[in-house]
């Protein structure tokens, strides 16, 4: 007699799981200011206040400005422009306000970057 035929099994097919939908957020040239930063040193008070001008090209920071940065004291002049420029090109380089604070101007620093922040919401970062 001949041999009983092989069952053939037959796997189901897998349902696919669809990826998960993740906003589209579009980033819009153009030139924001962020939202002026009080600036105040536990110890000191007020020092004055920091505000960053963020301009967009191409979806992607290609300048700062700092037009308003503490000038009570020469002290808070002197880290104002000693930290800026610093803080200012690794912005750009980074592309977002995540970046190390400036040594010694730790007040100076948080402020920069929540007003450059502000600026980068507007712009649809």
């Amino acid at each position: 007699t001949p041999p009983a035929p092989t069952p053939t099994v037959v796997a189901p097919t897998p349902t696919p799981t669809p990826a998960p939908t993740v906003p589209v957020t579009t980033v819009v040239d153009g030139v924001y200011t962020g939202t002026s930063i009080v600036v105040n040193v536990p110890g000191q008070g007020v020092t004055g206040n920091v505000q960053v001008v963020a301009t967009i090209t191409g979806g992607r920071i290609s300048a700062i400005a700092v037009p308003v940065c503490p000038t009570v004291d020469r002290t808070s002049r002197s880290l104002c422009t000693a930290a800026t420029p610093t803080l200012i090109s690794e912005a750009i380089a980074a592309n977002s306000a995540n970046i190390a604070s400036y040594s010694g101007a730790t007040y100076t620093s948080a402020a920069f970057k929540t007003s450059l922040q502000s600026a980068l919401t507007m712009a649809g970062y």
